[in-house]
C-alpha cells in the first residue's frame, strides 16, 4: 500500500546566548537551541492567536516580546498545557560555564593520557616491557627520557634524572 504524503511540515530553530568570544561574564549563562515542528495551518493559527493576545507591531516575535509582564497571559497560553506548542518544541540548553570547564578537563586529560608519569609503575606496561622506547625508562637508572618541547608547547613534557653519588636516580627539573 502506497501511503499519501502528508501535509508539508517547517521546522524553524534559532539560537540565543551567543557572544561572540565571550563565553562566560557575558549577558547570558547559557546557549539555548530550539526547535518547533508543526504543520503549516497550525502554526499559521498559532500566530495570529498571539498576536491577538500579545499585540505588537513588530513583523518577527522574538521571546523579549512575549516575555514582558503585560503579556504574562498570552506566554502562559503558548506555554501551557493545553497551548498550542506543547509536543511540537524542543529547546535544547547548554551552560556556557560548564561547557568551558569540561573542555578544559577534557584537554588536560587527553594530554595527561599521552605523558604517563613515572609513578605510574605498571599502569603502561608498554613502557615497562620496553615495547615503546620513547615512553621506556632507563632501567639502569629509572629515568625518564628529556623530550624537546613539541611545537604544541615550550616547556618539556617531564623532568631528566641524573645518578646521585649513591648511584639512585634524583630528579633535576629540566628548564
Amino acid at each position: 500500500m502506497i501511503q499519501e504524503p502528508g501535509p508539508a511540515l517547517e521546522i524553524a530553530c534559532d539560537e540565543s546566548g551567543a557572544e561572540g568570544e565571550k563565553l562566560v561574564g557575558g549577558n547570558t549563562d547559557v546557549f539555548a537551541h530550539a526547535s518547533v515542528l508543526m504543520d503549516t495551518v497550525a502554526a499559521e493559527d498559532c500566530i495570529r492567536e498571539l498576536r491577538a493576545r500579545a499585540p505588537s507591531p513588530v513583523t518577527q516575535y522574538k521571546a523579549i516580546h512575549i516575555l514582558r509582564e503585560k503579556h504574562r497571559a498570552a506566554l502562559r497560553w503558548l506555554l501551557g498545557p493545553s497551548g498550542p506548542v506543547l509536543g511540537h518544541v524542543h529547546v535544547h540548553l547548554t551552560d556556557k560555564t560548564f561547557l568551558v570547564i569540561g573542555k578544559v578537563i577534557g584537554l588536560l586529560a587527553e594530554d595527561a593520557a599521552r605523558r604517563p608519569h613515572p609513578a605510574a609503575g605498571d599502569a603502561f606496561p608498554q613502557a615497562a616491557s620496553g615495547s615503546s622506547p620513547a615512553l621506556a625508562a632507563d632501567p639502569a637508572t629509572g629515568c625518564w627520557p628529556t623530550r624537546t618541547p613539541s611545537r604544541r608547547s615550550t616547556r618539556s613534557s617531564r623532568p631528566s634524572c641524573t645518578p646521585s653519588a649513591t648511584g639512585a636516580a634524583t630528579a633535576a627539573a629540566s628548564s
